[in-house]
């Protein structure tokens, strides 16, 4: 089997992109699983397949976005993902410098794609703040941490300056991802430390299961869990691992995410499924 592709990341969170609907499972979990593999296929934290839709006017959605993580496994949603796949509709040209909108388990996002400056908006609905205060299991880097859905569940902690930057992050964050108090498929897990000007955000992802360079998703869980689900006149700034900068802000009614998409390069990946170990 062929498979065109696009190679895309958003703030170096990367995925295979394919434009078509995915095969039926199993079959398309493990093609999924063969393009992101970093050593016998494409590499990527996520497989993601753009199905474009019958539209009756053009407020109906352009696309359908189906994603898988990196194990075969289904994705609800994922931000990141998300920008990369606006882009790429962009240079389909299934759409242009217009907002469009486009279905994904999160339900309508609408997007405008800004190319010459490398950047993707996204509008959809508030994130759902689940639960309080969490205490956390002991020997925990923090005491406690916040539970926010944003289509997957995710655990937010909150560090002072030190202990972020002196963290081993991985070492920490994979005894909370499989923590099930409250969540009972465990959580994507993210560790923020709020400077004046820019938070710090570092995320261990469900289906990764390891660091990912970052998490749209989590950003938002993160600003919901921290600064609130009021109205913001000015975005909030995370700064990721891999030192890019996400925008997200509280409107009334939605709320925005902006940051980076690139597309690095396009080919076709040949799948023997036999050859799939």
């Amino acid at each position: 089997m062929d498979v065109p592709f696009a190679k895309m990341h958003g703030a170096a969170n990367d995925f295979v992109v394919i434009a078509g609907a995915p095969p039926a499972d199993p079959v398309g979990a493990r093609l999924s699983v063969a393009l992101c593999d970093r050593r016998r296929g494409v590499g990527a934290d996520g497989a993601l397949f753009i199905e474009r839709l019958p539209r009756g006017n053009d407020d109906d959605p352009l696309f359908r976005m189906h994603f898988y993580n990196s194990d075969g496994s289904h994705g609800t949603m994922c931000f990141n993902g998300s920008r990369c796949c606006a882009l790429r509709a962009v240079h389909l040209g299934w759409a242009g410098s217009e907002t469009f909108s486009f279905l994904t388990g999160y339900g309508v996002i609408r997007t405008r794609v800004d190319e010459a400056a490398g950047r993707v908006r996204l509008w959809f609905d508030p994130p759902q703040a689940q639960q309080g205060v969490l205490e956390l299991p002991e020997g925990s880097p923090a005491r406690t941490g916040r539970a926010v859905n944003t289509g997957d569940p995710h655990l937010v902690v909150e560090l002072e300056r030190e202990i972020f930057e002196g963290i081993d992050f991985e070492a920490a964050a994979r005894p909370l991802r499989w923590w099930t108090e409250g969540m009972p498929e465990g959580a994507n897990v993210h560790m923020v430390y709020r400077g004046e000007r820019e938070w710090k955000i570092r995320s261990f992802e469900r289906g990764v299961e390891a660091e990912t360079w970052a998490c749209g998703s989590g950003c938002i869980a993160t600003v919901a869990a921290l600064a609130g689900m009021e109205p913001r006149e000015e975005a909030v700034v995370l700064r990721t691992h891999g030192d890019d900068r996400i925008e997200v802000q509280a409107l009334q009614g939605e709320w925005t995410l902006e940051g980076p998409a690139v597309e690095v390069f396009t080919s076709t990946f040949h799948w023997d499924e036999t050859e799939t170990p």
